[in-house]
Parts: C-alpha cells; structure tokens; sequence
C-alpha cells in the first residue's frame, strides 16, 4: 500500500524537476509561459474528459446528485490518497497555469512565498515532522484518553486554518535560513536536492 501512495508522488515530483529546465536562464519568458499554459490547459481538459466518461482515472466515481452544485462537487471529488490520475490532472493543471501568469509578480507576499519554492523538499520534511509533533501535542494538550471509546480527534476548520498558519510561519525562518546557506555553498552540488 505505500507504494501505491508513494510512487504516484515520486513521478510528479521527478515531473516537476523536469519542469525546471523551462526556468533555466536561456529559456525566453515568452516561450515558458506558452508551455505552461498549454500544458495546464491540457491537463485539465484531459480532467474533464476522463471524468466525464467516467470508467477510468479514480477509484470513485461520480454521481448525479440532488442539485447540479452537489453534482459538480462529486465531479470534483477526487482521491488523493493514494493519488488518482484524475486528482494529479485537476491540481497541477490550474497550478502550471497560475505559474504562467504569477511569474512576473513581485511583491512583499511573493518574496515570501519564493522562499519556500527555493528549498521545496526542506520544506516538505520538516513540516512532515512538525506537524506530527504538533498533532501528538496537540493530542495530549486536549487531554483525550487514548483508549476512549468516543475519542473525537476532529477540531474545528478555523483551528485547522490556525494551525495551518503557524506551521507556515514557523517552518519560514529554517527554509529562509537553508536558502541563504544554499546560495552561500555552490560548491556543494548536493544541497540542490534539499
């Protein structure tokens, strides 16, 4: 099972490090802003396709419902564990096509946000750890009783979006910090896979 978890992972991101060469110095802004819109334009109408036929791509399939805004969000209702093609095609699609247009901002968010796109799987272990550590915390902070039988891990959504913030903002300083380190040791060729 966690190959089936792990690999469809492994191939987006080996994707995305395919993607970079379309962020290398020769590469005219004009011609990489093509590709990214075509490919996202692509994807998600590859999305909307297999989804509609509605045989293969997700485990789940989807459903007429009551109202045709429940039935756009079965539509939509992918899974993401292990990853189906459908769910890869409906986020990368929209992202490939934000990143042709979000290029060229430059703002105070952005500056920020870049720190994070610099040292990308830094920043995926160490909110991976941190955040387990935060839920068993979080857990304990609670004062939930492992064997209860009506043990509720649930928190509300704005505790979520609290915690979600914090994360973020805690893990900013270490990414800022081993982005700084990065640019400062060229010679250690290693540290781009980090």
């Amino acid at each position: 099972m966690l190959l089936c978890i792990f690999l469809p992972w492994l191939g987006l991101m080996i994707a995305g490090y395919c993607l970079g060469k379309l962020y290398l110095k020769q590469t005219h802004p004009a011609y990489r802003k093509k590709i990214l819109l075509i490919s996202g334009c692509v994807m998600i109408l590859l999305f909307i396709a297999i989804r509609l036929i509605n045989i293969y791509g997700d485990m789940h399939h989807w459903q007429q419902q009551a109202t045709t805004f429940f039935t756009v969000l079965d539509f939509i209702n992918t899974t993401k564990y292990p990853p189906s093609l459908l769910y890869m095609l409906m986020t990368i699609g929209p992202a490939l096509i934000f990143l042709a247009y979000a290029e060229n901002i430059s703002n105070w968010l952005s500056r920020k946000i870049t720190v994070f796109g610099k040292v990308p799987f830094f920043y995926y272990i160490l909110h991976v750890f941190l955040i387990h550590v935060l839920g068993i915390l979080l857990f304990f902070i609670s004062r939930r009783i492992w064997n209860d039988p009506h043990l509720n891990l649930g928190y509300p959504l704005w505790a979520v979006y609290i915690v979600w913030i914090s994360v973020i903002t805690i893990l900013y300083f270490p990414c800022k910090w081993y982005s700084r380190y990065k640019a400062n040791h060229p010679q250690n060729k290693w540290l781009s896979y980090l």
